[in-house]
């Protein structure tokens, strides 16, 4: 498994940021953009609290 890093996740979440344009996407295309978005933000949310642990541990 490769590790992503901090300044990749920011970069797939600004390409996957909500656009207008979003609107127009066909469902299959529209659908998959939203899962990529609730996997990064789930990724973020991950770290966010295994940084408050490794905190809390010290």
């Amino acid at each position: 498994m490769t590790a992503v890093s901090t300044a990749e996740l920011e970069a797939l979440e600004a390409l996957y940021a909500r656009q207008p344009r979003d609107a127009y996407l066909p469902p299959a295309v529209a659908q998959r953009a939203s899962q990529i978005r609730e996997l990064i933000a789930e990724v973020k949310i991950y770290r966010e609290s295994a940084g408050d642990e490794e905190a809390n541990l010290g």
